[in-house]
């Protein structure tokens, strides 16, 4: 990692997931938000194995941009499957309900992006379970 007061620098190859899960979806995250100085954001990664998919879930506020590092792969958005391919750029607004889903044999990584950084890098605040 290279960081500056102008910039920061990660190799997404080597961000380490904290092993305690998320209270809410349960799942693992690399946190990326102090890593690279981000004030304004929120930067996550999550690796989703075979079969397996993300909580179905909105924010209060927050705005999300999904970006599949490994694919190709889906994101249900308000109950809709939509194909992503690798290196693709989903935006889901705040009160959207979404989830990534891997329907491969694979692990598939993802980048997420959410503004405004709402909550703290360990709670991720107004994160909403919602019923499928």
């Amino acid at each position: 990692m290279t960081m500056s007061e102008d910039y920061g620098f990660v190799n997404v190859e080597t961000v380490a997931h904290d092993s305690n899960p998320d209270p809410t979806s349960e799942m693992e995250f690399g946190k990326l938000t102090e890593t690279l100085g981000c004030e304004e954001m929120r930067l996550n990664t999550c690796t989703i194995p075979p079969g397996d998919e993300g909580p179905y879930h909105k924010h209060e506020s927050q705005e999300e941009v999904y970006v599949l590092l490994d694919g190709p792969g889906h994101v249900t958005v308000d109950g809709d499957l939509v194909d992503v391919p690798e290196g693709g750029i989903v935006r889901l607004p705040a009160e959207t309900p979404r989830k990534f889903v891997n329907e491969t044999g694979e692990e598939q990584r993802w980048l997420m992006i959410g503004a405004p950084p709402v909550g703290t890098v360990d709670d991720m605040g107004e994160f909403v379970m919602v019923e499928e």
